[in-house]
């Protein structure tokens, strides 16, 4: 399973980079490790500094891969029906910034904002990752204002 972490203190994104690795093991316990050291982050207390985001195993439309916790655009084109020439045509879905999170009931990745909830899963969807709630909180104020 693949993770980012968040360190609240530092207010960033924890490296992943050769030399230090973030773990979650199977009992959902986060390990740092650094070079030969490991570190057990829940043994020493420090585990409410960070947050965990779970990857989707998704890729956006660029190819960035998407985690919990990424704000999207959601591009998948609908079909809506023309009144004037009784056929269908194909429109672009206009969405204000969606955050990605974890529906444990449903065990799938979902996208939500203030005004509405969906209920596909996001591999069916075409997406484009904007940011994330960490470093683009903007991003969600200006939807709510929407």
């Amino acid at each position: 399973m693949k993770i980012r972490v968040w360190n609240k203190e530092r207010k960033g994104f924890c490296e992943n980079d050769g030399y230090n690795y973030w773990l979650l093991d199977m009992d959902g316990e986060l390990h740092h490790i650094q070079g030969r050291d490991h570190h057990h982050i829940e043994q020493d207390d420090q585990i409410e500094n960070y947050i965990i985001q779970l990857s989707t195993g998704l890729k956006d439309k660029n190819g960035k891969e998407i985690y919990e916790g990424d704000l999207v655009n959601d591009l998948t084109p609908y079909f809506c029906s023309d009144q004037i020439t009784n056929s269908f045509i194909q429109q672009e879905r206009t969405t204000n910034p969606l955050e990605v999170y974890w529906c444990k009931g449903e065990s799938q990745f979902r996208m939500k904002n203030d005004q509405h909830e969906y209920h596909e899963p996001i591999n069916n969807r075409r997406i484009e990752v904007i940011g994330n709630i960490f470093e683009n909180p903007e991003l969600i104020n200006e939807a709510s204002t929407l």
